[in-house]
């Protein structure tokens, strides 16, 4: 057993351990906090998964009703980081010999295109939330206005990033980040809410 945990340590890392073993009174320990870690990220995957989808169909479907199904290929349609995204979905699609038509541009773009939209440099220009945005969302708290959407998706987006990246996150208050995103893809969809919900109560 001590192998092992000497095998595991060494392929996980002693820094990428280190955090743990503070905690820890030895490594086995450790190793049993690192589970939990897992098991807590893959929970809030799941979630962001019924987010991302829903932010991405609610903002698209809301656009494409006032300005056409290819509204984000219109001039002066994205600020420059949005459009470098664009460009780099089109890119990749090319790659992969699929169709670039919006449909499939759309699945390619990630989540902080989306988040981004909701910001405060889109009002300048292109007044988006003023404009269209705004007839969305409609299962959000009484008030909430945009900017308090743009903040809580984007902390939801930077906190799956850092999942993403394998961080530990049991010091990142990770059940109250579940309830929040959840609570926001309720904003959009309550019955994409319930279905994240069902999925994560299956999980261990």
């Amino acid at each position: 057993m001590e192998a092992s945990l000497a095998e595991l340590e060494c392929f996980l890392s002693k820094q990428r351990l280190r955090p743990y073993l503070v905690q820890a009174r030895n490594l086995a320990e450790a190793l049993r906090l690192y589970e939990i870690n897992v098991f807590l990220s893959a929970g809030f995957l799941v979630c962001t998964h019924f987010l991302e989808v829903a932010l991405r169909n609610e903002i698209n479907h809301l656009l494409s009703a006032s300005l056409g199904y290819d509204w984000f290929l219109g001039k002066g349609a994205l600020l420059p980081i949005q459009e470098k995204q664009l460009q780099t979905a089109i890119s990749q699609l090319a790659k992969k010999r699929k169709p670039v038509l919006p449909e499939f541009i759309l699945t390619e773009l990630p989540f902080g295109f989306w988040t981004a939209l909701l910001s405060r440099k889109y009002e300048k220009r292109q007044q988006y939330w003023r404009r269209y945005l705004y007839r969305g969302f409609t299962h959000r708290p009484a008030g909430f206005d945009r900017k308090q959407l743009h903040m809580r998706y984007n902390d939801l987006r930077d906190f799956r990033n850092r999942i993403a990246h394998h961080e530990r996150i049991l010091h990142h208050a990770p059940e109250r980040r579940l309830q929040e995103c959840l609570e926001a893809t309720g904003w959009i969809s309550p019955a994409m809410r319930e279905w994240a919900q069902r999925l994560l109560d299956r999980m261990p």
